[in-house]
């Protein structure tokens, strides 16, 4: 499961007026590990504010490979449709990786708990709240 904490917190306003927030997660067995978040009261965002969203998780991905790894390049972006996300609010994941190794890494730890979550052996928060 992934607890947002205190570490890394970021506010962001939209053009909308709308805010949304980064926040360092915490989760088994990955670090560097952020989530972009849609703050749940405001209800789903707009086509053009979803994609604002998006540009500015990118952005934000950005400075932080900058700032923590030295390399502008270094994350990976998720970012689940409404269908298929775990919790019901917009959000987006970034993660830092600096290396092949460590996309793997990511990328099996996320079909692990996939996995876990289709056979129901995890529960699946669909109606969870974040934030």
């Amino acid at each position: 499961m992934t607890t947002p904490h205190a570490i890394e917190h970021r506010r962001r306003i939209l053009s909308t007026g709308r805010e949304c927030r980064l926040e360092s997660a915490r989760a088994p067995f990955l670090k560097d590990y952020f989530v972009l978040a849609f703050d749940t009261v405001q209800g789903d965002p707009t086509e053009e504010e979803e994609a604002e969203l998006l540009s500015l998780a990118l952005g934000e991905a950005r400075c932080l490979a900058k700032e923590k790894l030295l390399d502008p390049g270094a994350f990976v972006i998720i970012h689940s449709g409404r269908a298929n996300r775990r919790v019901i609010h917009w959000h987006a994941h970034i993660l830092l990786v600096s290396n092949r190794w460590q996309k793997a890494w990511l990328y099996f730890v996320l079909w692990g708990k996939n996995v876990l979550q289709a056979f129901g052996l995890r529960k699946d928060a669909r109606t969870r709240r974040v934030g």
